[in-house]
């Protein structure tokens, strides 16, 4: 039986125009996913995207964390 874990962290981005992408990347160890997981955040959190956050998640799907930044949205003059 392998013992070797898998940790998944999802940068996710939704943009004003309703599009959206999902960046997921992966890791051997708890610690090196959470450093991504809060490095993605240190980011999102001065982003100019709509929504910006991460999830850290086990390879059985498990949401161990998530955080998402809300910014407001630039309004045009037509607007």
């Amino acid at each position: 039986m392998n013992e070797n874990k898998v940790f998944y962290v999802l940068e996710l981005q939704t943009y004003g125009d309703g599009t959206g992408s999902a960046i997921p990347s992966t890791y051997p160890t708890l610690r090196e996913a959470e450093s991504k997981f809060y490095q993605i955040l240190s980011f999102a959190a001065l982003s100019t995207v709509y929504r910006h956050g991460a999830v850290l998640m086990t390879e059985e799907g498990f949401t161990m964390k998530q955080e998402v930044f809300t910014h407001p949205m630039e309004q045009t003059e037509a607007e």
